[in-house]
């Protein structure tokens, strides 16, 4: 098993709040670090934007709050190579009312952030999880890179 970086963030503005209120998270964010070295790079996916590169500092900023841990992926390279073909997507709208109601999530044209990552790591049964938030990459990552990283 190998794994990929990703961080986890929030902040105290409005959505925020209410994605962690509606997936029971301390988190409302979640993408993956490709570099967290001076200004690094990090792939998200956001409103607005959809999926993107931004820079660790500029995740940092809008995230105040932050922690970064490692998560469990088939193919780390492989993941990062999936993920740079997502750039330019759009943003998964319909994922927010996945939060209420039953949906697949695995529509590869647009993407949420927890679900951009879920799929980078091809770690999910896609019809067996209706939904996936930044809580259950959360739950499934780790604090310090495993031996052998």
């Amino acid at each position: 098993m190998q794994h990929i970086k990703v961080i986890f963030g929030t902040n105290n503005l409005p959505l925020s709040c209410a994605i962690r209120w509606f997936t029971h998270s301390h988190w409302s964010h979640v993408a993956v670090v490709l570099d967290d070295r001076g200004d690094g790079q990090v792939i998200e996916s956001v409103f607005g934007d959809g999926v993107r590169k931004t820079t660790y500092s500029d995740f940092v900023a809008k995230y105040p709050r932050h922690k970064m841990a490692y998560f469990p992926v088939q193919d780390a390279s492989r993941a990062k190579i999936l993920l740079e073909m997502q750039l330019g997507k759009p943003y998964d709208v319909t994922a927010i009312l996945s939060l209420l109601f039953r949906r697949q999530w695995d529509k590869p044209s647009r993407w949420f952030c927890s679900e951009l990552v879920a799929f980078a790591s091809c770690m999910f049964r896609f019809r067996s999880v209706r939904r996936v938030t930044p809580e259950d990459i959360w739950k499934l990552s780790r604090d310090s890179a495993p031996p052998n990283y």
